[in-house]
């Protein structure tokens, strides 16, 4: 049976609560629970109760005082469709009732058997019982006649104390309770005990054993360790002891383990004080003594106080003209000789980064140019037939119906001389015009790898660094659409690939945007390559 309190917050374990398949559910809340209280109908708990989930699909469910304040029967189910859980029957008792029952149970003051309630309460006996005329109390019982205190205990209760003993004289009392124990025998029916065996101790013959008290003890033997406690000492012993201590004015020798408010100390052994035992803040405070110290006190030569002063007096090193009378190599000389301007009047970043900029973009359309005027020429050439190796077929005007002899041809033609090889041989050939042509790009690349050199830095990323690719069919026609890649050269160490990106940008032309990695050396040489083409070398000097 579940109890509770009247107008009391409690708690109890409900569940399992399961799904419509029967698995365990752990998401119920305290609004898929309802009360009834002493057989009202079902409604919500009252606010601030709360579920809390434990496991296997039981909950912890905290009452409130409002939903504890009707006594008598109480009922709480789970009223969410598709779930269940077993009700949970309760009864809500009167404080006091609950009090009784459970709070201060049979024996204690309140409960259901306080005998100490009954204290001074008029007792009416039950037809055919008779109570005597006097019953005993505490003061009043004066003799007995026959009583055998056999199985009597004691619990609780006030012993009473006895005035008088009939029949108890001094003639009965011939000798010393002592040497009547030594001998005692314990009588049929009396309260089982247990008695030492042999003499009965006392005050002198106690050499052994526990004792829990004792009053004027006049001699201690050997003792266990600790058995003698702070709180087992009189005032008096500890002021007794601490009189024959030392104290800060007469402590003349020895070894003082820890001292407190001295005063004076004279004559310290060497090394007494470690750098481990002073304090941690005393470091500074000598440093700081030091520093404070005024320099005229410390001119000796040699000294730092010395040397100190000397620098000081020679001035201040900022108000030195440079170069002056440093010479070549110095920093004061460099400075003073090369340092000719403000630094603000010279370029700034931005500005070299816009020189670069312009540098591309002019240098791009040269390259546009000249890729046209050679597509320009090569489509010429292209016309040109070769059935001797040097020398272009070519197709003679006979003379006879339009009247042109040899003379007239050529000059029909605009030949000068009448030697047509000695003509043809001023005209550039192939290998001329290719090797021509590679020298016009190797120029070229070597202008732009000068100009872009001045603007790489070690082991920074560059970025829109644009080049050609030539197919070599021809070496000199561009090389469109082409996936292009990368090697470098650091400082003449392995050849490894680029860390950057290679894009096409039109033209035949393509864009290296170089990572830090690939410009991480004083010369850095950039290999750009395609089975179908020439490759494309630069060579750069980089800048720090």
């Amino acid at each position: 049976m579940v109890l509770f309190k009247q107008s009391t917050a409690g708690s109890l374990t409900v569940g399992p609560i399961l799904d419509s398949a029967g698995a365990e559910y752990a998401s119920a809340v305290i609004g898929d629970l309802s009360i009834s209280k002493n057989g009202g109908t079902l409604t919500a708990l009252a606010t601030a109760a709360t579920l809390t989930y434990i496991s296997n699909g039981y909950y912890t469910l905290a009452l409130t005082t409002g939903n504890t304040d009707t006594t008598g029967r109480t009922f709480i189910a789970c009223t969410k469709s598709t779930y269940q859980m077993p009700p949970v029957r309760a009864t809500v008792l009167l404080a006091s009732v609950f009090d009784a029952i459970v709070t201060n149970a049979t024996t204690a003051a309140g409960g259901l058997g306080d005998i100490q309630r009954l204290a001074g309460q008029a007792i009416t006996a039950a037809a055919g019982v008779t109570f005597p005329s006097s019953i005993a109390s505490p003061t009043n019982i004066t003799s007995a006649t026959g009583v055998v205190l056999s199985g009597v205990t004691h619990t609780g209760a006030v012993i009473p104390t006895v005035s008088a003993v009939t029949g108890l004289t001094a003639a009965n009392l011939d000798a010393s309770i002592s040497s009547r124990m030594a001998t005692y025998t314990q009588p049929t029916g009396f309260l089982a005990a247990t008695f030492p065996t042999g003499t009965v101790a006392n005050t002198t013959n106690i050499t052994a054993g526990t004792i829990t008290t004792t009053t004027n003890l006049t001699n201690l033997p050997a003792i266990t360790t600790d058995w003698l406690t702070g709180t087992g000492i009189a005032a008096s012993g500890v002021t007794k002891i601490q009189a024959g201590l030392a104290t800060p004015t007469n402590i003349t020798a020895g070894t003082i383990t820890t001292a407190t408010n001295v005063t004076t100390v004279n004559g310290l052994a060497a090394n007494v004080i470690t750098a481990a035992s002073m304090a941690t803040d005393a470091g500074a405070e000598i440093a700081d003594a030091v520093w404070d110290e005024v320099l005229s006190g410390h001119l000796t030569g040699g000294t730092t106080g010395a040397g100190l002063n000397a620098a000081g007096s020679a001035g201040d090193p900022w108000g030195t003209a440079l170069p002056g009378a440093y010479t070549a190599g110095s920093a004061g000389y460099i400075m003073g000789t090369n340092m000719d301007a403000t630094v603000s009047t010279r370029a700034t970043q931005t500005s070299v980064n816009t020189i670069d900029d312009f540098l591309d973009t002019e240098v791009a359309a040269i390259l546009a140019a000249v890729d046209t005027e050679v597509a320009a020429i090569k489509a010429k050439t292209d016309q040109l037939t070769f059935t001797v190796a040097n020398q272009v077929d070519s197709n003679a005007l006979s003379g006879g119906g339009s009247g042109l002899d040899a003379a007239g041809v050529r000059a029909a033609v605009g030949l000068a001389s009448a030697n047509l090889d000695t003509q043809l041989a001023d005209l550039p050939t192939s290998s001329e015009l290719t090797t021509a042509l590679g020298t016009a790009d190797d120029a070229v690349l070597a202008a732009i790898t000068a100009l872009s050199a001045a603007t790489v830095k070690k082991n920074t990323a560059f970025n829109n660094f644009v080049f050609p690719m030539k197919l070599s069919s021809d070496h000199w026609s561009g090389a469109i659409g082409k996936t292009v890649t990368g090697t470098r050269v650091l400082d003449g160490g392995a050849e490894t690939a680029v860390t950057g990106t290679i894009t096409e940008v039109g033209s035949a032309k393509y864009q290296f945007d170089a990572a830090a990695a690939d410009t991480n050396g004083d010369t850095v040489t950039w290999t750009f390559s395609n089975a179908d083409c020439d490759d494309t070398i630069v060579t750069i000097k980089t800048s720090t």
